[in-house]
């Protein structure tokens, strides 16, 4: 996929999504900033209350990184109908969003 295709599909996610879902960069070596694998998240309201992950590479994302102007420093950001709702810094707070999320539904 072209980066403007990846752009187009992100922003449908973000128009046509009822249920907030995060952008969130996974580092998978602390040491070197720059080594992410950033991946969307789109959270399921569904019975089974499944969570999909949605893996993209970093060069691929750049193009949705650069659009909405998301710092590479914020772990994740969640959208909500279609904005950004809100920017959480670190795994914790993904994490404590995620089971506030979940349980409010």
């Amino acid at each position: 996929m072209s980066d403007q295709q990846v752009l187009s599909v992100f922003k449908t996610l973000i128009d046509e999504s009822s249920q907030p879902f995060i952008f969130s960069f996974q580092r998978f070596d602390a040491k070197n900033q720059d080594t992410a694998s950033p991946f969307v998240e789109v959270i399921q309201n569904d019975l089974q209350g499944k969570i999909r992950k949605f893996e993209l590479d970093f060069e691929k994302c750049q193009s949705i990184i650069d659009h909405f102007n998301l710092p590479k420093k914020e772990t994740a950001v969640v959208f909500e109908n279609g904005k950004t709702f809100k920017k959480l810094h670190g795994f914790k707070n993904v994490r404590n969003y995620l089971r506030t999320f979940s349980t409010k539904n």
